[in-house]
Order: structure tokens, then C-alpha cells, then sequence
């Protein structure tokens, strides 16, 4: 069994599939559960979310863990809320993902950067949307309309990456 590689306040792709293709996050509601038990977790847990995208069927974060945090504890705290809360939804039992999470340790900028348009660009490969940043449930939509609440304000990177003007 490969060991999750786990660094104090280590950045992190952390990311998840629904069981058997099913798509347990389709539904607005569900995905609007998912951003609101990240933010939930913050206020016991130290970290930052970088960058999200909830799809129908899967996740992505890039997560940077604060001192003396593991990404399994936070992980499992965020699962385990969003399993009951999936289960009771669904009215099913059991795990709604295809394993706990995966997560790969970010070790260069160049990475960092690679993730970050990765996962932004899951709903346009999709055909969700033409623009990554019109993906409600994504990390450029929130930089977008400035919701602070789960991924903090825009950081410079994201200018460096799109440019100002994607932004009004």
C-alpha cells in the first residue's frame, strides 16, 4: 500500500470520484453541502483552499495545511460530515466515494500552476461552460465575484496566470 506523503503546511491536489460512476454531486444543493462543510472545517481545522471545482461525479482542491495539521485529519473531518449528509440525501448508506481521497503533495511552483489550470478547466472540458471562470462551483468563479468565504481573496497568481482583465 503506497503511504500518503504528508509535509506541515504542505500544499496538496486533493481529490475524490463518486462510487461506481454515480453522480452523487450533480444537484446544486449537494454541491452548495460540499463548499459549506470546507468552509465549516476551517473554523475547526488550519487551512487554505487555493483552488476547487465540483463536478457531477468528482473534486478537486488544492489545499496548503496550516501548522501541525495533517491533510488526513482535515479529510476525514470533511468526509465524514459529507457521507452522513449524503447518505441521509439519497437515502442510501455506505461510502459515496471510490476511496477516502487522494491527495499529491505540490513540490514546485511549476506544479502548483499546472493543478491550478487542471482543475479549472474540468467543466469547460466538460462542455459545462465555454469559460472556466462561469463554473459556479469553481475556484475562479468565487475569485470572480469575490466571495471570500471559502478561498479567500484573488492572490496574485491568479492575475499571473489569466491576466486582470478576465476580472471586472
Amino acid at each position: 500500500m503506497k503511504h500518503r506523503e504528508v509535509v506541515e503546511e504542505g500544499v496538496y491536489h486533493i481529490y475524490g470520484y463518486c462510487i461506481d460512476g454515480q453522480e452523487f454531486f450533480k444537484d446544486p444543493i449537494v454541491k452548495e453541502k460540499i463548499n459549506k462543510t470546507f468552509q465549516k472545517a476551517k473554523k475547526y481545522h488550519s487551512f487554505i483552499i487555493h483552488n476547487f471545482v465540483i463536478m457531477n461525479d468528482h473534486y478537486h482542491y488544492v489545499i496548503q495545511t496550516g501548522k501541525k495539521e495533517s491533510i488526513s485529519v482535515i479529510m476525514h473531518w470533511i468526509l465524514t460530515v459529507l457521507g452522513i449528509y449524503i447518505n441521509m440525501y439519497f437515502k442510501r448508506h455506505g461510502p459515496f466515494c471510490t476511496s477516502r481521497f487522494k491527495s499529491k503533495l505540490i513540490k514546485t511552483l511549476k506544479h502548483f500552476f499546472n493543478v491550478f489550470k487542471y482543475i479549472n478547466l474540468n467543466p469547460v472540458k466538460a462542455k459545462l461552460v465555454e469559460k472556466a471562470e462561469d463554473w459556479e462551483y469553481g475556484g475562479l468563479w468565487h475569485f470572480k465575484i469575490k466571495d471570500t468565504k471559502l478561498i479567500g481573496d484573488n492572490p496574485a497568481w491568479v492575475y499571473c496566470l489569466y491576466g486582470k482583465s478576465w476580472i471586472s
